[in-house]
């Protein structure tokens, strides 16, 4: 046989199931096989207790871990273990086997094989190399010892780290009692300055902060572009009784300070939108119109308006309506879509579907709604949603009163129909007492109202989605 195929490896994930483990590469007995377990930890060791059903070109492992499939988070490999023998012996003058000669081949590459498998695993040091695998092995211990010392440093800087952290912990805490007792302090000079009374009771003529600012209001002028004085706060600044300005609130009728919200029904006029309700708004406005696109609809006039169109048969082009795109791309037209090469007499038949123009499509024809007459679609009826029906009547019959005789002449026989109390034996269409006027035309209709049908296609295309 060839070995065309140079797999020596089988590689098995444990999904707490499988207890069979196929594999792909030919081997001539159950003893140039090894299975070998990873847990996951990573540690690797020879798996025992398996056997091996061999086929021509490979066969199948069967192993349970400790009598249970094998379990998640373990790994089991099956590779080659070749004894790297030749025992084929040929004696000179005598016939060749070709199939022991083809076997000693095959195992020989089997051997091949299986070296080149462990290799890809090994670390290979580059063509160009001038190390040797014990200078690189030196160099990986070296880096260990490297890692293994900054991680130590590591904990020694923690530990530094540690007593900073503790150092600035106590200077947070005396911080606190600094940000108390200036606190105290603020507190006095603020009560210094708002008392009404005179701050030392044994000088009358001693004045508090507030009194002096008193004082200054009625002897300093106001101030100038050029000279200090006085200040005028105008609306919407306020100036309360002890000096302190502020700014009023915002309303419809007078300026002031609003608070944004994020609210989209706010019904006071001391708040104003902020980008998120403003933003939800719009999303909330676009997924609305959103749902209209695509939807036939009455109109009011005969003109058409912005980013419509009429329910004619009409071609529409993705290129300028994104928006229909959008909505044919996401399933929006399910149920009312006919085929794109869709036959004339099936185009017909469904007059209220959409059709794409290509299988791979850059727009749609619209439904043709115009001169029909629109019956709802709903869940359990038996047509197609969008189909086009005929007229009909429903089915009925007639009472006809007539007389008949028979009898023969000139060698035939005859039969006369006459109509009773009637004159004629068919009329003209007439009209009855009660029921109306008799009307007829070229079609079966109802009374009914011509009404313009339109549209809607969303936002048009812009300049930069059209470039």
């Amino acid at each position: 046989m060839t070995m065309p195929s140079s797999v020596s490896r089988a590689r098995f994930e444990g999904n707490g199931t499988a207890t069979e483990f196929p594999f792909a590469f030919k081997v001539w007995d159950v003893s140039q096989l090894t299975v070998t377990l990873t847990d996951p930890d990573g540690k690797s060791s020879p798996a025992t207790g398996w056997t091996a059903q061999l086929a021509e070109d490979g066969g199948t492992v069967a192993y349970l871990h400790e009598g249970q499939p094998l379990p998640v988070g373990w790994l089991l490999a099956i590779t080659r273990n070749m004894p790297f023998t030749q025992e084929i012996d040929l004696v000179s003058a005598t016939r060749f086997d070709p199939a022991v000669m083809e076997d000693g081949l095959d195992m020989a590459t089997a051997e091949r094989q299986q070296l080149r498998e462990q290799l890809s695993r090994s670390v290979i040091l580059p063509a160009t190399s001038d190390q040797s695998p014990q200078e690189l092995a030196d160099r990986l211990l070296e880096a260990e010892k490297t890692a293994v010392s900054a991680a130590q440093k590591a904990g020694m800087d923690a530990a530094a780290a540690s007593e900073q952290a503790d150092r600035a912990e106590s200077q947070a805490d005396k911080a606190a009692i600094q940000a108390a007792e200036a606190d105290d302090a603020a507190r006095l000079a603020r009560a210094w300055a708002e008392s009404p009374t005179p701050p030392d009771p044994d000088e009358p003529d001693s004045k508090s902060a507030r009194e002096w600012a008193l004082v200054a209001a009625d002897t300093v002028p106001l101030a100038t572009a050029s000279l200090p004085g006085k200040a005028s706060f105008p609306p919407p600044f306020t100036v309360d009784a002890q000096g302190a300005v502020g700014v009023r609130h915002a309303d419809t009728g007078q300026n002031g300070l609003v608070r944004l919200t994020d609210a989209v029904n706010s019904a006071t006029s001391q708040l104003a939108a902020s980008d998120t309700a403003v933003k939800t708004a719009y999303d909330k406005a676009v997924a609305t119109a959103g749902l209209w696109i695509g939807v036939p609809r009455f109109w009011r006039g005969t003109t058409l308006p912005p980013d419509h169109c009429w329910a004619n048969g009409d071609f529409v082009a993705f290129a300028d309506w994104p928006e229909l795109k959008a909505v044919y791309e996401a399933g929006g037209f399910a149920g009312m879509l006919m085929a794109w090469n869709a036959d004339k007499d099936t185009k017909a038949a469904n007059l209220g579907q959409w059709r794409p123009d290509d299988a791979e499509p850059t727009g749609l024809f619209t439904p043709n709604l115009t001169g029909q007459f629109l019956r709802c679609w709903g869940p359990g009826i038996e047509r197609q949603a969008g189909s086009w029906q005929a007229d009909a009547f429903q089915g009925h019959g007639h009472i006809l009163y007539a007389g008949v005789d028979s009898g023969s002449s000139g060698g035939g026989g005859y039969m006369n129909f006459w109509q009773r109390n009637h004159d004629k034996a068919i009329k003209e269409p007439i009209s009855l007492d009660g029921y109306g006027t008799a009307r007829i035309a070229d079609e079966t209709r109802p009374a009914n109202i011509a009404l313009p049908c339109i549209i809607y296609l969303g936002q048009p295309a812009q300049p930069e989605e059209l470039a």
